[in-house]
């Protein structure tokens, strides 16, 4: 076997623990795409979730990419919701899974790009990928029903809404008005729907942003593994399963809303394609628009909610580099972490603050 040779992009930083490195040494002929350059060059790409390599040769074309989740237990999940879910839709592509060894796994480089304005086309896939996974056939064999499920998810938030609403008054008190009505939609009774497919459980992406959509309409770009035969490819990717597992339909949509003036557009399709199924009368239709309203401030205020108990460890850390003296760019950094973690956080609240409900009636 030939030997690989790995080149640095960046700084010593990025590099890649040893069993990685190991896994992609095991594997080397299988994301090589030329026999003639056997340098892989590779950078770390920001992730809060897991580490992710991307790994390129040549003239920068990716080959495929290197991620390390934070225990075995969630790598396997990953790589279960794709095997189980993501490679039965005819409707998308998704990464494939070259090779994977406890927390790693050495995943395919899904050709295509990320848009901000989506083509009819675009918006009508988008909405038919959703609504297939969620139409999945799924045995929910939770012993805790969702709708409880779902309040205790709320309960959470209660435990800490004074500690919240009092950062808010001193960090960000425009937004304290928005917080009290979101606290307000969470103390109702959760408005899941009474009819059996829209009130279980059912296979969820969970991460549902623009960035996580690919969409590649020149099949002749695709980067194919020497491993895989030129077919015909679904120009919608789907990538990022990490948080993937089955929950409520309306936890695919918590991040698109925020994203997207063409989110209500794939939200019509969206149900277009699942009422085909399904038979609801006007009082449940009129529930579903408040589900998903109840589902965006449980999301809001959870993003607010982990800024709040994050930043305190970060405070922490911070404070103790500045009395070390040590490096002084490291301490930056975790100022510059913690600033984007509430960023996120009051983005969200001025989103809910112009959520329009009306958007996304039936």
């Amino acid at each position: 076997m030939k030997q690989i040779i790995i080149s640095y992009e960046h700084d010593t930083k990025c590099t890649i623990p040893l069993p990685g490195l190991k896994l992609l040494q095991d594997h080397e002929n299988l994301i090589l795409s030329s026999k003639q350059e056997q340098i892989i060059r590779y950078h770390l790409v920001p992730s809060e979730e897991a580490q992710v390599w991307c790994l390129s040769q040549g003239k920068g074309q990716i080959i495929a990419w290197l991620k390390r989740h934070k225990t075995t237990a969630k790598a396997q999940a990953e790589l279960k919701s794709m095997k189980t879910w993501g490679k039965v839709l005819p409707c998308i592509n998704i990464p494939q899974v070259i090779a994977h060894s406890a927390s790693y796994l050495l995943l395919s480089h899904c050709a295509g790009q990320v848009s901000h304005v989506l083509s009819a086309q675009d918006l009508r896939q988008s909405a038919q990928f959703l609504a297939s996974l969620h139409n999945l056939p799924w045995v929910d064999q939770d012993s805790l029903a969702l709708s409880k499920a779902l309040h205790q998810r709320s309960l959470s938030i209660f435990k800490q809404e004074e500690n919240l609403k009092s950062t808010l008054q001193s960090q960000a008190s425009l937004h304290v008005e928005t917080f009290i009505e979101l606290i307000k939609i969470l103390r109702e009774p959760v408005p899941i729907s009474t009819n059996d497919q829209l009130n279980r459980r059912c296979p969820c992406h969970r991460d549902i942003r623009l960035e996580h959509l690919l969409f590649n309409h020149h099949h002749q770009d695709n980067v194919v593994l020497p491993s895989q035969k030129q077919s015909i490819r679904p120009t919608l990717s789907i990538i990022d399963w990490g948080q993937s597992r089955p929950d409520h339909w309306s936890s695919d949509w918590t991040k698109l809303c925020f994203e997207s003036d063409q989110t209500p557009i794939i939200w019509q399709y969206y149900w277009q394609e699942r009422l085909l199924s399904i038979r609801l009368s006007d009082q449940e239709k009129r529930l579903i628009p408040r589900m998903l309203r109840w589902a965006l401030a449980l999301h809001t205020l959870n993003t607010l909610k982990w800024a709040y108990l994050h930043q305190k460890p970060l405070l922490k850390t911070t404070q103790k580099l500045q009395d070390q003296t040590i490096i002084q760019d490291h301490s930056k950094t975790q100022d510059h972490i913690k600033s984007q973690v509430w960023k996120r956080a009051l983005d969200e609240l001025i989103q809910m603050n112009n959520f329009a409900l009306s958007q996304f009636t039936l």
